[in-house]
């Protein structure tokens, strides 16, 4: 369960597109542009580190974001994909073989789903509710703090650093996430772009089938 809130809780705010540059960057903004698109995709690099781990753990591989939730495929160091939507979780082997979790009757599951439902909206007081926010700017690079209030998170995670850069469009350069058992799981995004539809193979992520 605590690698499934990381996983919500740090691709919930991979797509953030600010239009209309000549404006200043603010937490509002940020919010407000998280519904600009219908696709959000790239590429990611996970690197992990914890208390008695000699080195770092690390993974590689793409992402996609959209109305049906987040698919995270990983190629490195093993195949496999993983789509988290608002209630189930699809893992696929590189076989194709597809293992489901129903999360509907879980509360904690629920707990974490509605949070980034409160992401995706752009809804800041919603947001504010389940986390102490901090924002800051430097120009075109911003950062967000994220402490969290709701309970059930703050079972697993103590806090969330965000960097970002901003522009016509902008996106999430990297994501700090701080456990509660004194690991931290640092994420670095590449090759990000926007789309309006998911392609054949992005959807079957999500399919049961």
């Amino acid at each position: 369960m605590r690698a499934f809130i990381c996983f919500l809780l740090c691709f919930s705010f991979l797509s953030a597109p600010i239009h209309a540059s000549d404006k200043a960057v603010s937490l509002d903004s940020v919010c407000s542009g998280l519904t600009e698109f219908k696709v959000t995709s790239g590429s990611f690099v996970q690197s992990r580190q914890a208390p008695g781990l000699k080195r770092p753990l690390k993974s590689s591989g793409s992402f996609v974001i959209c109305d049906k939730g987040i698919a995270w495929k990983t190629l490195k160091p093993i195949s496999s994909v993983l789509a988290v939507s608002r209630d189930k979780i699809i893992q696929t082997t590189p076989d194709g073989r597809k293992n489901v979790i129903d999360g509907s009757g879980n509360q904690t599951f629920k707990n974490i789903a509605e949070t980034l439902a409160t992401v995706f909206s752009g809804d800041r007081s919603a947001l504010e509710k389940n986390f102490r926010v901090s924002f800051s700017s430097d120009g075109n690079s911003w950062t967000i703090n994220l402490v969290p209030k709701d309970s059930t998170i703050a079972s697993a995670i103590k806090a969330i650093d965000m960097a970002g850069t901003s522009g016509y469009e902008s996106f999430i350069d990297s994501v700090s996430i701080q456990e509660k058992d004194g690991a931290y799981i640092d994420y670095s995004f590449s090759e990000q772009v926007h789309g309006n539809s998911l392609s054949n193979d992005e959807k079957a992520y999500f399919s049961v089938e």
